[in-house]
């Protein structure tokens, strides 16, 4: 009856698959206790088997060999019900890991897509020392990025590959490098743009001060 109604769908998200896997331990709680039920009944028959006709004895034992068969085949599909809830639960979980990681490269390449023109060299220099600060935020994020990666591949190493899985890591690798590379266009669009500032405010402060001489040169010949 056990073996009927056992369950064999799982669940799409990890919140799903984890309350499986709890409703499975406790099943397995149960048949816990009703193995050592079964070993009872089974010792007490082989202790009666010897009072037994030939006839009964045959029938006794063949009824034994029944249920200890049943009991391994149920034994064997809850085994296999939990590996299949734990690599379940281990893909859920990487793939929350790598949505995670996917909505924050998401948002900073977002922010760091957007070049607004700054009023001066001083402006530009502190969205630079920003986009600075930026890089270490996506430093820090590595070692985060190495164990969502690392759950990957143990996962595509094991015996249940998936497709999803090899597609998210391929991915995964995809975006980091994305990531990099749009910084680095970052970076060097404010250092250019630092550059020409700087330039044009030198030119407007060379401008201003030959003006000023002229004007004295000026004022002396005029005297």
């Amino acid at each position: 009856e056990k073996l009927k109604s056992f369950p064999d769908e799982i669940a799409k998200d990890l919140r799903g698959v984890q309350a499986q896997l709890r409703r499975h331990e406790a099943l397995e709680h149960e048949l816990s206790g009703a193995e050592q039920q079964l070993q009872a009944l089974v010792d007490a028959a082989d202790e009666v088997l010897h009072q037994c006709t030939t006839q009964q004895s045959a029938a006794l034992q063949e009824k034994q060999q029944a249920v200890v068969e049943n009991w391994e085949m149920l034994r064997a599909k809850v085994d296999q019900r939990r590996e299949d809830l734990e690599q379940a639960c281990k893909i859920q979980r990487f793939l929350a890991q790598a949505r995670d990681y996917f909505s924050w490269s998401a948002e900073l390449l977002r922010e760091m897509k957007v070049e607004e023109a700054t009023r001066d060299s001083f402006m530009t220099d502190l969205k630079l020392t920003q986009h600075q600060q930026l890089r270490a935020e996506i430093d820090a994020r590595e070692e985060t990025f190495e164990q969502v990666m690392a759950l990957g591949q143990e996962i595509l190493h094991e015996s249940y590959p998936s497709q999803d899985v090899r597609d998210k890591v391929t991915s995964l690798q995809d975006e980091k490098s994305g990531l990099y590379r749009q910084w680095e266009l970052k970076r060097s669009w404010l250092e250019r743009m630092l550059l020409q500032q700087i330039f044009y405010r030198d030119i407007s402060q060379m401008e201003k001060l030959m003006n000023s001489q002229e004007v004295s040169v000026v004022g002396d010949v005029a005297q």
